[in-house]
């Protein structure tokens, strides 16, 4: 009877365990950036793009987020066009994702009646250093309006982190804590009359 409690405890100090938490992300703003280049224009236009401002998230596994990656400013008058390259980094996990584009637009005294920017590669799957695989997608931007744009990155997270050793080493130890427990036998104790 003490074998099968001493079982039964350590299976449900495993099954108690929390859950795995949430994977934090963090994106490296130093090591992110955004380059319009090679702009051409049939008029006197202009094109500009910077980073929008990240802020820190966490996913589970099979969620996924959006948010704002940069913000594009169109300046005069005309039809222009211009190549546009782009660097995602994360500190945490630690990973990159990079891609190219090709932004088109149509601006009149500096307001966009039109434009799309559209990326050369789809979604990316990055391995991080510690094991978490995830999905980085820079979003097409087509049929904007006004002066301004931005532009957005949806991250999903396919799988979590590789446990430390130390939470491997933790359960292999319950785990032969219970093999333990299921092999020890009570000394039994003959008891002789005279």
């Amino acid at each position: 009877m003490k074998t099968f409690l001493m079982a039964t405890a350590a299976v449900a100090a495993v099954a108690s365990a929390p859950a795995a938490a949430a994977t934090q992300f963090t994106v490296n703003s130093a090591a992110s950036n955004i380059q319009v280049s090679n702009k051409t224009c049939l008029g006197n236009c202009n094109v500009t793009a910077s980073l929008a401002t990240f802020s820190p998230f966490s996913l589970n596994v099979g969620q996924s987020t959006e948010f704002n990656f940069a913000n594009f400013v169109f300046t005069g008058t005309g039809v222009g066009s211009a190549n546009v390259s782009a660097t995602l980094a994360f500190s945490d996990p630690f990973a990159t994702a990079t891609t190219a584009g090709t932004v088109g637009y149509l601006t009149f005294f500096g307001a966009l009646t039109g434009g799309a920017l559209n990326w050369s590669t789809g979604t990316q799957t990055l391995t991080a250093s510690n094991g978490a695989s995830f999905s980085v997608r820079f979003n097409d931007l087509v049929g904007v309006t006004g002066g301004r744009a931005t532009s957005t990155v949806t991250v999903r997270l396919l799988a979590a982190a590789v446990p430390e050793p130390a939470t491997w080493g933790m359960m292999l130890l319950g785990f032969g804590m219970v093999a333990g427990a299921a092999r020890y036998r009570r000394a039994k104790t003959n008891v002789t009359y005279a």
